[in-house]
C-alpha cells in the first residue's frame, strides 16, 4: 500500500488578481526608478533617497562625463581675457567637474609664438593640436602633444594657417582653473564656444573675477598697440592740439585758438571724443594687466575731460595749459607701453 499526502487544489488567479499584481509590480518598478535609477543614471533625485544611498553623485558624475566634451555656449563664470605687460595675451578658463574646454590662437602659416599654461594645482588631461583653415579631409587636424600635466611651456611654429591651441579636460569632481599665456604673431587667442553662440570673449579679470558675472562682447583687438596709440589716439590728440597756441609768419603772429562759438564747440567735441575713446584701452585683449596701465588711461581721460570743460569757458590760457597736461599724459603712456610713438 502506498501512502499519499493530502491533495491541495489551487484555483487559477482571477483577472482582478492579475491586474492587482501587475499594478503592484509597475508601482514597485516606478519606485525603484525614482529612488535608484534616476539618481544613479541621471543625477536626478526627487525623493532624496539617492543621495542618502550615494547614488546621486554617481549619476551627476556620469552626466558630467557625458557632457564633458561639449563646448559651452558662452563664457563661464571666472573666465577672463587680458593683455600682459609685455604684450602677450592671457586667457583664464574654468573647467567644471569632468568637463573639457579649448583655447586656440588664430595663426598664419609660419607664424611663431611662445606659450606657457598652468592649472591652479591639479593635473589635467591635455592635447596641443591644430586645425587648418582649409581642411584636406573632414575632421582634419594635427596633434602636437598630449598627456596629463599641471603646467607646460614652450615655443611653437605654425605649419599651416589655422587655429592652434589646447584642449584640457578636468578628470576630477572639483573645478579647475587653467591660465594660458601666449606671445607672438597671433591674430587672436580666445576660448572656443559652441557653434552658433553669439559670443566673442569673456570679460576682463576685474569683471569676471568679482561676482561671477561676465560680459559677452563683439569686438576685435587685432591692431598692434603701437598702431592704436599712433593712428587712433595720436590722431585724436592732434585734432585738439592744432587749435592751441600761436604761429608766426611774414605777415605777423596768428592765433590757432577757436575764433567763434562754433569752433569752440568743435574743440569740445574733439576732447569728449578722446575721453570716450580711452574705453578702447580697457577692452579685454587690449587692456594691459597692471595698475600702471589703468592709471595711464585714467590720466588721459581726465585731461581730455578737463579740456572739454574749458572749451565751454573759452579760457585760452587754461585751455592751452590743459593741452600741455594731455601731452604729458600721452608721453608717459607711450614711454612705458609704446616706445617710439610720438
Amino acid at each position: 500500500m502506498t501512502a499519499t499526502g493530502p491533495q491541495i487544489e489551487t484555483a487559477p488567479p482571477t483577472l482582478r488578481q492579475l491586474n492587482t499584481a501587475v499594478l503592484i509590480a509597475a508601482g514597485a518598478a516606478a519606485a525603484i526608478s525614482i529612488a535608484a535609477v534616476l539618481p544613479a543614471e541621471y543625477g536626478v533625485d526627487p525623493t532624496g533617497i539617492g543621495r542618502v544611498l550615494g547614488l546621486t553623485p554617481m549619476g551627476e558624475r556620469r552626466v558630467a562625463q557625458a557632457n564633458g566634451g561639449k563646448a559651452p555656449a558662452g563664457p563661464v563664470a571666472g573666465d577672463a581675457i587680458a593683455t600682459t605687460p609685455d604684450g602677450g595675451r592671457r586667457v583664464r578658463i574654468v573647467l567644471g567637474p569632468y568637463a573639457g574646454r579649448e583655447v586656440k590662437a588664430a595663426m598664419k602659416a609660419g607664424a611663431e609664438l611662445t606659450y606657457r599654461w598652468s592649472t591652479d594645482g591639479a593635473p589635467v588631461e591635455f592635447e596641443f593640436h591644430g586645425e587648418p583653415d582649409v581642411p584636406r579631409t573632414p575632421g582634419d587636424y594635427s596633434s602636437y602633444a598630449k598627456g596629463m600635466k599641471a603646467s607646460a611651456q614652450g615655443r611653437f611654429k605654425a605649419g599651416f594657417a589655422g587655429h592652434h591651441g589646447w584642449y584640457w579636460k578636468n578628470p576630477t569632481a572639483t573645478p579647475v582653473v587653467v591660465t594660458a599665456i601666449v606671445k607672438g604673431a597671433v591674430e587672436s587667442f580666445a576660448p572656443i564656444y559652441a557653434k552658433g553662440a553669439a559670443v566673442a570673449a569673456p570679460a576682463t579679470d576685474s569683471v569676471a573675477g568679482a561676482a561671477g558675472s561676465v560680459e559677452t562682447t563683439r569686438y576685435a583687438t587685432d591692431l598692434p598697440l603701437k598702431t592704436v596709440m599712433r593712428a587712433v589716439f595720436g590722431h585724436a590728440a592732434q585734432e585738439i592740439w592744432k587749435r592751441q597756441g600761436y604761429v608766426s609768419d611774414a605777415t605777423g603772429v596768428h592765433s590757432l585758438f577757436p575764433k567763434d562759438a562754433e569752433e569752440w564747440t568743435l574743440a569740445e567735441n574733439d576732447a569728449l571724443s578722446l575721453a570716450e575713446m580711452t574705453n578702447i584701452l580697457l577692452l579685454p585683449g587690449r587692456r594691459v594687466d597692471e595698475q600702471a596701465w589703468i592709471d595711464s588711461v585714467a590720466g588721459v581721460r581726465k585731461s581730455a575731460l578737463t579740456l572739454a570743460a574749458l572749451t565751454r569757458k573759452q579760457d585760452k590760457d587754461a585751455y592751452m595749459e590743459a593741452g600741455l597736461h594731455l601731452n604729458d599724459a600721452c608721453n608717459a603712456c607711450h614711454a612705458r607701453y609704446a616706445p617710439g610713438v610720438e
